[in-house]
């Protein structure tokens, strides 16, 4: 995670942060750490252009993600979300 951030402050490439950042997320950690390389990956995505024929893994995981977190949160929880949605 430092290591991703690190790149990103030194202006290195971005392929080199995100892979930093993914790194991050397979290995895991404390949420408030995931969340953060999960924010740093959104911002890079929008770097990428891709074609017709691109499938967004980055996308999926972070929808498939929001699924299994609002699948374990609490009822009241899950309603303020929908509301906020």
């Amino acid at each position: 995670m430092t290591l991703g951030q690190c790149y990103e402050v030194l202006g290195q490439e971005p392929e080199q942060a995100i892979t930093m950042f993914q790194k991050a997320l397979d290995l895991g950690g404390p949420e408030s750490l995931m969340d953060t390389a999960r924010k740093y990956q959104y911002k890079y995505a929008d770097l990428e252009v891709p074609s017709d024929e691109d499938f967004r893994d980055d996308i999926y995981e972070a929808y498939l993600d929001a699924f299994v977190r609002m699948r374990t949160m609490p009822q009241e929880q899950f309603g303020k979300v929908i509301d906020e949605i």
